[in-house]
């Protein structure tokens, strides 16, 4: 547990008058009787948080590596856990993780093929395991289309504990119950997004596309979940930017419990 780290200034590069001279406004969509309906709450957050891109960008230059996710977790409200974060001790690993995470944080936990398959390196057991010691702060379990019928019942096993998306691959159309990503149209609507960005920054205006089009078509839920990946991490700017316009767009960022995991108070606060 991580007990004390320094306020990280607030850069302010992306405020309310910065979007406003790119056009992001507030906006609202239509139900399918023509009356306004309320825009779902979009939690934003980055695919990985063990960027070295990041040194210096959010976190300090002198900051420990193991208290980079409690970090991490002081300035956003969700994250991507990628498949390739576990290790080959993935219930020890989610243990130390679960020790750095504010209460009211949001996980998206990417597990690898190997979690799925017969006779893997690791036991399927310990991925129960992992997924156990996160539950508090899990929201849904991303895991590859299965290939078989032994993952498949696999996939089904999981699915009774917990919320359970796919990825579809690259190319090929998304069905019911996967995870949305640009261009893919999801059926039914998702909840979750995954955006993965060329780049390391995107304009104001390609982020505005980009969120109302995750907008457009999401179920009428309450919250939803949008990440952000790039080569060598998303710039810590662009995730502040993201937020900033799913705020002036009514779908942002209403309240938040003070402080996270014991470690101060974040960025967000100490900005007016």
């Amino acid at each position: 547990m991580i007990h004390a780290i320094a306020r990280t200034p607030a850069r302010g590069a992306y405020n309310g008058r910065t979007m406003a001279t790119h056009g992001v406004a507030g906006t609202e969509r239509r139900s399918a009787g023509g009356g306004r309906q309320a825009l779902p709450r979009v939690v934003v957050g980055a695919v990985g948080w063990e960027h070295r891109a990041w040194k210096g960008e959010l976190y300090p230059a002198d900051l420990p590596p193991e208290w980079r996710l409690a970090c991490y977790a002081n300035e956003f409200e969700a994250l991507w856990v990628p498949a390739g974060a576990w290790g080959a001790r993935p219930a020890a690993r989610a243990a130390r993780w679960a020790a750095d995470l504010p209460e009211g944080f949001d996980l998206v936990v990417e597990l690898p093929e190997a979690a799925l398959a017969v006779g893997g390196a690791v036991d399927r057991r310990a991925w129960w395991r992992a997924l156990e010691a996160l539950a508090p702060w899990l929201r849904a379990v991303v895991v590859p289309r299965p290939r078989d019928a032994a993952e498949e019942a696999a996939r089904a096993r999981l699915a009774r504990g917990w919320p359970v998306r796919h990825l579809a691959p690259v190319g090929e159309a998304a069905s019911a119950g996967e995870v949305w990503r640009p261009g893919a149209a999801v059926p039914g609507g998702s909840a979750i997004g995954l955006v993965r960005l060329e780049g390391r920054e995107a304009a104001p205006r390609a982020l505005r596309a980009l969120i109302e089009a995750f907008l457009a078509q999401a179920p009428p839920v309450a919250e939803t979940h949008l990440f952000f990946d790039a080569p060598g991490g998303v710039a810590v700017e662009t995730l502040e930017a993201a937020e900033t316009i799913c705020r002036l767009l009514g779908a942002g960022l209403v309240d938040r419990p003070a402080g996270g995991a014991g470690i101060g108070p974040s960025r967000r606060e100490a900005t007016p």
